[in-house]
């Protein structure tokens, strides 16, 4: 933990005492800087790059005759696809941004994925992967840096 100088009376004081110990004035609290393990940092920026990708690959299937993964996907399909896509990319974006609410949208983007695959019969892949890539993403942000989770720095 940093430590550092009483202005008025030159004692030193942790970073985070809201008053100095030796002469009792009153310090600024210093935030805790956020921080997170790199492997943590390299799974978000990744996960936010390939689903920038595939958001735009489903904004650019939805003005031609065929969709992305097969000679022709309907239109609802396609919409579907582009706004799930774009949903679960601003999630990523969040996160990045230590915003909590990321976690919650992609939360509810694999729950509706995952219902979606098991009443549309898609296989194990498509109903377990989403489930997987989300619990994947929770033990990342458990990962602790200097003592403490990213998790526990989500705003």
């Amino acid at each position: 933990m940093a430590n550092y100088v009483c202005p008025q009376c030159n004692g030193e004081v942790s970073a985070f005492m809201p008053r100095c110990p030796h002469c009792g004035a009153e310090l600024q609290v210093q935030e805790l800087p956020k921080k997170r393990a790199i492997i943590v940092s390299i799974y978000l920026w990744f996960a936010t790059v390939i689903n920038g990708l595939l958001t735009t690959l489903y904004f650019i299937c939805m003005f031609t005759d065929k969709g992305a993964w097969s000679a022709y996907e309907p239109m609802s399909q396609r919409v579907t696809e582009f706004v799930i896509s774009a949903v679960t990319l601003t999630g990523f974006i969040m996160l990045l941004s230590w915003k909590r609410l990321g976690l919650i949208i992609l939360s509810i983007v694999v729950i509706i994925n995952t219902i979606t695959a098991l009443l549309n019969d898609v296989g194990p892949v498509f109903t377990i992967g989403p489930a997987a890539g989300w619990l994947l993403l929770m033990l990342m942000l458990k990962i602790k840096k200097d003592g403490v989770s990213c998790m526990n720095h989500l705003d």
